[in-house]
């Protein structure tokens, strides 16, 4: 049993993925601390985006197990978030300095084996004593530089420490893989691809879910949705053309929506419906419910290096998948359906809405997802550090 900080870059009570998968199972066989950044305004939005029970919402420490303890701290980012540059800079060197304080005596109480950071900006929390002798993973799960505030000298030094001081640098996706590459092609035997997964007993294709309540799907019309955070990445416009177009289809938009979309221009539209957040443990009834899951990214540079979590839970549900053709969505085979163009992604979703698909296919979708199972990502995270 080794004792674990898994530093997250999301906070406990965000969209349940794989900073909250992966400690989580990671417990069963050892000690885990999760230390996240708590939300600094009120973030009504964050309620319900991880369970519905919310007990220890408000708590800043609280166990979810007898080896898995969340820790939430206010860090504030390396940007500034609206307030005045003359109080930012001294109130982030405050807080910092903080962090580095509780960390360190985090690290003498609990003697960490491990460390996994998930993003540069914090290693800039360790010193080099706290550092040494500890197993250190590097786990990447985006494309950081594609995010605001992150093109700068500081990111860029924070990452290099952090691939210089890490023993292995976990990527969730092949073109993570290529673009870390950049800081030299010798830190490739320490890099490995551990792609996204699904949580095959919460996404269970034989449950009923007859306790969940999701009246909003009832009707008796044909149902699209895309579940998941609503960014600029998302291609709302084509999601609208769709709506206009076939009126007894009605299309359901499922996650928080950023605080940079419109939608007054959806407003009017009563077939595109945005439910807004919904709990963790609705999702599977929500896909079990719906004829067909989309994802319809823009083909910007973040979107490329994305190995989507929705679509291992949809295809867990047994359900078609239309999303943007890329590397990371054709892996996926005959298992979903991509596109190029409006076209060609109107063709797929009408041809899908209109036949019963067989139920060899469902089999096969429901057959890979169990074979692509966060435990089994998990157990491949631990052997990282077998002989250590």
């Amino acid at each position: 049993m080794k004792n674990i900080l898994y530093f997250s870059l999301v906070d406990w009570f965000w969209i349940k993925q794989r900073p909250h998968h992966i400690p989580e199972i990671l417990s069963k066989n050892n000690m885990v601390i999760y230390l996240c950044s708590s939300p600094w305004r009120g973030a009504k939005h964050l309620v319900n985006s991880h369970l519905s029970e919310q007990k220890h919402f408000k708590k800043s420490y609280f166990k979810v197990n007898k080896n898995l303890t969340v820790i939430r701290k206010k860090i504030l980012p390396p940007k500034n978030m609206g307030l005045l540059n003359i109080a930012y800079k001294p109130a982030k060197s405050f807080l910092d300095r903080h962090i580095k304080r509780y960390i360190k005596k985090l690290d003498s109480t609990n003697k960490f084996d491990i460390l996994i950071l998930t993003s540069p900006n914090q290693i800039s929390f360790f010193t080099d004593d706290l550092l040494s002798g500890k197993f250190i993973i590097y786990d990447c799960m985006d494309d950081y530089k594609e995010f605001g505030g992150t093109h700068t000298k500081e990111f860029v030094a924070n990452e290099s420490r952090l691939i210089n001081v890490s023993k292995r640098i976990i990527v969730s996706s092949e073109q993570l893989y290529k673009k870390l590459l950049r800081y030299g092609s010798d830190i490739a035997n320490k890099i490995v691809v551990i792609n996204n997964a699904v949580d095959t007993r919460s996404f269970d294709y034989r449950r009923e879910f007859e306790d969940v309540n999701i009246d909003y799907l009832n009707g008796t019309e044909k149902k699209v949705a895309y579940i998941g955070t609503v960014e600029k990445w998302v291609d709302l416009e084509l999601i609208l053309h769709m709506a206009l177009k076939h009126k007894d289809i009605k299309f359901y938009i499922i996650g928080p929506i950023g605080k940079e979309i419109d939608l007054r221009k959806y407003q009017d539209i009563k077939n595109m419906v945005f439910v807004g957040v919904q709990p963790y443990e609705f999702i599977p009834a929500i896909l079990k419910r719906v004829d067909v899951s989309i994802m319809p990214f823009k083909k910007i540079e973040l979107v490329k290096s994305v190995n989507p979590v929705k679509i291992y839970e949809s295809l867990a549900m047994g359900k078609p998948v239309i999303a943007t053709r890329y590397e990371e969505t054709e892996k996926f085979g005959d298992l979903i359906f991509t596109y190029e163009t409006e076209d060609e992604f109107e063709k797929i979703l009408v041809d899908l809405v209109n036949k019963k698909e067989s139920e060899s296919i469902i089999n096969k979708r429901i057959e890979f997802a169990k074979e692509n199972s966060w435990d089994r990502r998990a157990e491949e995270i631990e052997k990282l550090w077998k002989d250590f």
